[in-house]
């Protein structure tokens, strides 16, 4: 399985003005709550803004925003398989109870999780670019490619559900070589009122599956394993 460079978990609400009022409660019950899989050692910075708290680690790169809109979580990856498990048996269900669910937001109108993954070549870019223009431009500083593609959901063929799941892949070109991105998302037409009835825990284990089955097959013809 191809290296993934650090996982971005991101929470959309409806949005609520009453977040920026409760933030500094929500930091607390973070770092300080009975049980927390963070705490200061995690997080021991704090970027403290009218409209935005963020906990972060310099050292890291890990970090928590939440603003009026979304709760977005950062892990960097060491070892794919205890960061992920980490991730889904602790750090997301502490933040659904001690979070979202404690601090009563509510309707949920998307997951999306981010698989990034960074290479040392970044040649196929560069090819791509080279055959586009019929060899007139080599070697670019700068290539960004991305697309989209909709998949239907689980759940869409439920009466009055209309849920679907969108993929973005995305290419870059880096100093150091080349970052690859999935970005695996999942929008709830309805909004679910309560997080629980949109079950983050199958919505991850399907980006897991997803990245592994879909994406890592893709970058494995870069034969840069």
């Amino acid at each position: 399985m191809h290296s993934v460079e650090n996982l971005i978990l991101g929470i959309r609400y409806s949005r609520s003005f009453r977040i920026p009022d409760i933030s500094g409660e929500i930091v607390d019950e973070i770092l300080y709550g009975n049980n927390t899989p963070f705490g200061p050692d995690v997080f021991p910075n704090l970027n403290d803004y009218s409209d935005e708290k963020i906990l972060h680690n310099k050292q890291t790169g890990n970090f928590i925003r939440i603003n009026s809109d979304d709760l977005i979580l950062r892990i960097t990856v060491k070892n794919f398989d205890k960061d992920f498990t980490n991730l889904l048996e602790k750090q997301v269900p502490y933040v659904v109870n001690n979070v979202i669910m404690k601090f009563g937001i509510k309707n949920i109108l998307r997951f999306g999780m981010v698989f990034r993954h960074k290479f040392s070549s970044s040649s196929v870019l560069e090819d791509l670019v080279k055959n586009f223009t019929t060899e007139s431009i080599q070697n670019p500083n700068n290539v960004s490619l991305s697309f989209s593609k909709k998949l239907e959901s689980s759940t869409a063929n439920l009466s009055g559900i209309d849920d679907y799941v969108n993929t973005i892949h995305t290419f870059a070109k880096i100093e150091s070589g080349m970052i690859a991105e999935l970005d695996f998302q999942k929008y709830f037409i309805p909004p679910r009122e309560d997080i629980r009835d949109a079950k983050i825990d199958t919505f991850i284990n399907e980006a897991r599956r997803y990245v592994v089955n879909n994406f890592h097959p893709l970058l494995r013809t870069y034969n840069e394993e």
